[in-house]
């Protein structure tokens, strides 16, 4: 699974390769736009839009909401750090395959002054440029894998359950 910040091209997206992939486009007109790719399904969704769109039935909705609500916060109260550490393990688990940045101050000092310590902060997966002609953009590229995802998911809740037969 990748995740991808790219200024430059102005992609956005988190993938599975050949199984699905989720992109945010920017345009012009609408502002933003969802792409999603299932399996090569494409079809876009227009947030902007549905929030303008009028819901029926809302009163009903309410009440039911109301009553769920209860319920949720007595199980969210037993389960909130389980799951706030969950979080944590999965977001652990990505790994950096990239990082790209190419910057311009638009001063021509401190542009100077930069060089040398981008040069010592480079490596394999780190670029780090200054560049003399005004652009400025990041590459960002994370990688997982869904073995990572689901090991930390047992190990996580295999603690939580231990926690909760220790009290």
């Amino acid at each position: 699974m990748d995740f991808a910040v790219n200024t430059f091209k102005g992609e956005y997206y988190i993938q599975l390769r050949k199984v699905y992939r989720f992109s945010i486009i920017f345009d012009e007109d609408e502002i933003f736009f969802f792409n999603i790719r299932i399996f090569f399904i494409n079809f876009n969704i227009h947030p902007l839009q549905l929030l303008t769109k009028p819901e029926k039935n809302e009163k009903k909705k309410k009440e039911k909401e109301k009553k769920k609500r209860r319920e949720r916060v007595k199980s969210l109260k037993n389960d909130g750090l389980m799951a706030l550490k969950l979080t944590w393990r999965v977001i652990d688990t990505f790994k950096l395959k990239k990082i790209e940045l190419s910057l311009d101050t638009t001063n021509v000092i401190t542009n100077a002054y930069l060089i040398p310590v981008f040069a010592i902060l480079n490596g394999n997966r780190v670029q780090l440029n200054i560049n003399y002609i005004g652009d400025t953009g990041v590459i960002i590229k994370y990688e997982n894998t869904l073995f990572r995802i689901l090991f930390a998911t047992i190990k996580s809740y295999l603690k939580h359950k231990k926690r909760k037969l220790k009290t």
